[in-house]
C-alpha cells in the first residue's frame, strides 16, 4: 500500500502547535495584566467606579431607579463575586480571563469557515495581540464579556448556512439578546436579521424552503424571548418596572440628536460622553426629570429630530467615530496610552484598508445564506447613527472586523500573487501580523513590567 503523505500530516501539527502557542501567549498576556498589573480594583473611578457602586447597591438590599439605565449584567458578576469570594475581584478576573480567550476561540473557528484552516491563522494572531481587548479586561466595564458574547454570536452565524435548524436558530437568538444583558450596542441585530431573512425569502425560487424560514424563527425569536422575558422579570422584581432592555437608550438618543454634548437630569444626574473632550463639543442639555423619564427624553429626542431633520445626517458621523476622532477611553488615560495609540495606529493603517475590502466581499452576495455573520457589521453601524457613537462602542465587534480585514488583505493577496500561494499567503500572513502586532504589544506590555 502508498504509503500516505506526510506534508499535511507535519501541516496539521504545525498549525496545532501555532494556535495552542498563541493561546498561552494570550493567556499568559491577559494573566499578567489582569491579576498582576493593572487588576480593576486598584482603578476605581467614572464608570468603573459605578459598576461597583450598583453591585453594592444590590448586595445591600437598596434599588435605585437610576440603575435601571444600564444592563444589568456586569455589575450582577461583580455583586455575585461579592457573595462568593467576600470581594469583587476575584470572580470578575478569572471571567475576564476566560472570556477574553474564548472570544478569540470564537472569532477565529468562526473565521475558518470563509477563510480556511490556513487563513483563519492570521485572524487568531491578531486577537491573541490585540491590546483593546487586553486591556479593557483590566477594568470593571462590561466589554470583555459581551466581546465573548459578539464573538460566540458570528460563530454560531459562521458555522451554518441560513436557514438554521430549530437548536441553532434557539442559541442564535438566546445568544443574541444575552447580549443586551451586558451591552446594548447589539439591538438592532435580530430586525436586521428579521428584514435579510426577508429578503432572503423573496428571492429564494424554491418555496419548499419557506417551512424552514419559519420553523427557524419561531425557534430564534424563542430564545431571544427567554433572556429578554428574565431580563423584564428581574427589572419588574427589583425596580417595579418590567423592562425587557436597560432604558438608557432614551437618554442617549436625546444626547445625541439634540444640541448639547451634556446631558443633566434632576438630582444633578449628568453625563457626557468621552469622545466630547477630543471631538470639541460642547453645551449642556438639562431637563426636569430623572434620566431614567424614558418617555419624557423620548419625546425630546423625536421632537429635536422634527425640528432639526439634518440630525439625522449628522448622525452618520457616529460611525466614524467608532474608528477615528477619539480615543479609547480609559485606556487613553492610562499607563498604556502610549501603548493603546500604537495600537490604534497599528489598527488603523494594516486592518482598516482589508475591512472596507472585506466588507465589499461579504456583502457581494447579499442574500447568500452565508451572510448573517456579517450582518452584525450593519446592526452595530445603525445602532451607533440612532443612539450615540465612540470607540469603545466598537470594540466588542472587533471579533468580526479582525476576520473582515483578513478576508480582504487575503482576497488582495490572492489577486496579486495567485490563488496557487495561498499557503504561502496565509502563513506570511501569519507571521506578519505577529510582527506588527504581536511583537509590540508584547514589547510594549514587558517593559511596563
Amino acid at each position: 500500500m502508498p504509503r500516505p503523505p506526510i506534508a499535511p500530516s507535519l501541516e496539521r501539527t504545525l498549525h496545532r502547535a501555532s494556535a495552542i502557542a498563541l493561546f498561552a501567549a494570550g493567556a499568559w498576556l491577559r494573566y499578567r495584566f489582569i491579576f498582576v498589573v493593572h487588576p480593576p480594583s486598584r482603578h476605581l473611578r467614572s464608570d468603573m467606579l459605578a459598576f461597583v457602586e450598583r453591585a453594592q447597591r444590590l448586595l445591600d438590599g437598596r434599588f435605585e431607579q437610576s440603575d435601571t439605565l444600564f444592563p444589568p449584567g456586569q455589575h450582577l458578576l461583580i455583586a455575585l463575586s461579592g457573595v462568593l469570594f467576600h470581594g469583587y475581584d476575584t470572580l470578575v478576573l478569572w471571567t475576564h480571563l476566560a472570556t477574553g480567550l474564548l472570544a478569540c476561540f470564537w472569532m477565529w473557528r468562526g473565521a475558518e469557515r470563509f477563510l480556511g484552516r490556513r487563513g483563519a491563522l492570521p485572524v487568531l494572531v491578531v486577537g491573541i495581540f490585540h491590546f483593546a481587548f487586553i486591556g479593557l479586561a483590566g477594568y470593571y466595564l462590561a466589554e470583555t464579556v459581551f466581546t465573548a458574547l459578539v464573538a460566540l454570536l458570528f460563530y454560531l452565524l459562521c458555522t451554518r448556512p441560513f436557514p438554521w435548524r430549530p437548536g441553532r436558530a434557539f442559541a442564535v437568538g438566546l445568544v443574541a439578546a444575552l447580549g443586551t444583558v451586558w451591552k446594548g450596542t447589539n439591538t438592532f441585530l435580530l430586525p436586521i436579521l428579521g428584514l435579510w431573512s426577508i429578503g432572503w425569502a423573496m428571492r429564494s425560487a424554491r418555496r419548499d424552503r419557506w417551512p424552514s424560514w419559519t420553523r427557524c424563527w419561531i425557534f430564534l425569536v424563542a430564545g431571544a424571548a427567554i433572556v429578554l422575558g428574565a431580563q423584564a422579570l428581574y427589572f419588574e422584581a427589583l425596580y417595579g418596572r418590567a423592562l425587557p432592555v436597560a432604558a438608557g437608550g432614551a437618554y442617549n438618543f436625546t444626547l445625541d440628536k439634540c444640541p448639547g454634548a451634556t446631558i443633566v437630569g434632576r438630582g444633578g444626574a449628568r453625563f457626557r460622553s468621552p469622545r466630547a473632550f477630543y471631538t470639541g463639543e460642547g453645551g449642556i442639555q438639562a431637563y426636569d426629570v430623572y434620566l431614567h423619564d424614558q418617555r419624557l427624553l423620548w419625546r425630546r429626542g423625536f421632537a429635536c429630530v422634527r425640528e432639526r431633520p439634518w440630525a439625522l445626517v449628522r448622525s452618520l458621523r457616529n460611525i466614524d467615530y467608532l474608528f477615528a476622532r477619539n480615543e479609547l477611553w480609559p485606556l487613553n488615560v492610562s499607563d498604556f496610552r502610549g501603548l493603546n495609540r500604537l495600537s490604534r495606529r497599528l489598527y488603523t493603517i494594516f486592518l482598516l484598508p482589508g475591512i472596507a475590502v472585506g466588507l465589499v466581499l461579504a456583502f457581494r452576495k447579499t442574500f447568500s445564506p452565508r451572510t448573517p455573520p456579517f450582518l452584525l457589521v450593519p446592526s452595530l453601524f445603525v445602532t451607533v447613527w440612532f443612539f450615540l457613537g465612540e470607540m469603545r462602542f466598537r470594540i466588542p465587534f472587533d471579533t468580526v472586523f479582525i476576520p473582515l480585514g483578513i478576508l480582504g488583505w487575503t482576497w488582495a493577496l490572492e489577486r496579486a500573487l495567485g490563488r496557487g500561494r495561498r499557503a504561502v499567503i496565509a502563513y506570511g500572513m501569519a507571521l506578519a501580523c505577529v510582527l506588527i502586532f504581536g511583537v509590540p504589544v508584547g514589547l510594549g506590555m514587558l517593559k511596563m513590567w
